[in-house]
């Protein structure tokens, strides 16, 4: 290949990646900003895995909540248990604005040290008012295998 040709070739290559680059970041209104997804997906996993399930509980819709809260036994229940393991799946669009994830959480009984494994199927709804995601699928459950 000449000085040219490579040059040509080089610059071109840049180009189509800053395109890629661009693309990629940029986030479909209709599903709601993708960071946003991503940061408060995240947030999820620390706040049920290191914080608690009430920390949890503040990212569930306020809504869904009013329905369909937790019990106070629910809430101990969950407080024997620490999780130990939390594998994510992709995201996967599920409607305007709804995004549905599969995570497999690996749990202990604080109390007798037994492990359980179970598939959380996460359901997302972003509000654009609020300008936020919220889980409206509630806590995982735990008499789920």
């Amino acid at each position: 290949m000449s000085g040219r040709t490579a040059f040509i070739a080089s610059t071109l290559g840049a180009l189509l990646c800053a395109v890629f680059l661009l693309t990629g970041c940029a986030s479909d209104p209709k599903s709601g900003d993708a960071r946003k997804l991503e940061t408060t997906l995240s947030a999820y996993h620390s706040a049920l895995r290191w914080h608690g399930v009430e920390q949890a509980l503040a990212m569930h819709d306020p809504e869904v909540l009013k329905e369909h809260a937790p019990t106070p036994f629910e809430i101990e229940h969950w407080k024997q248990f620490r999780i130990v393991g939390y594998r994510e799946g992709t995201a996967v669009p599920d409607g305007e604005g709804r995004v549905q994830q599969r995570v497999a959480i690996e749990l202990v009984n604080v109390n007798t040290q037994s492990v359980r494994n179970l598939v959380d199927v996460q359901e997302w709804r972003y509000d654009a008012e609020a300008k936020r995601w919220w889980l409206t699928s509630g806590l995982p459950d735990l008499g789920a295998r």
